[in-house]
């Protein structure tokens, strides 16, 4: 989604992409806020540092935290000084404040719904 000619082939091909419509305001970028290379939905707020990233609704990236490579859907927070590195984090997922959660460009870290990362041990897969 963040190569312009897939975002187009995406969007605005043959067969339409039909979405519900989910009103709200628009993203806040708080000052200090750095953001390149990446896709935000709306109601985001932005205090940290985005980069090379996809951003779903009202999802808060709180100051000094940093997103990078990643996909992160609606809901999620991540906490003050947490770095998310090649990661996909699913609806409401949580991350507590000072955290280095990194997976790899061929393995990604991959966190459930929901789920709240505190400390890295919180880390270990949860039974479905």
């Amino acid at each position: 989604m963040l190569d312009d000619a897939n975002y187009q082939s995406l969007m605005f091909s043959a067969v339409p992409v039909l979405t519900k419509s989910k009103n709200e305001v628009p993203t806040f970028f708080a000052r200090g806020a750095e953001v390149s290379d990446a896709l935000l939905g709306t109601g985001a707020y932005v205090e940290g540092k985005i980069t090379h990233s996809v951003i779903s609704r009202s999802v808060v990236v709180h100051q000094g935290a940093t997103v990078d490579h990643s996909i992160v859907m609606q809901g999620a927070k991540i906490s003050t000084g947490s770095t998310v590195k090649y990661a996909i984090l699913d609806k409401g997922v949580v991350i507590g404040p000072n955290l280095q959660l990194e997976g790899k460009p061929e393995a990604p870290l991959v966190i459930g719904k929901n789920r709240t990362i505190l400390k890295t041990s919180d880390l270990t897969p949860q039974p479905a």
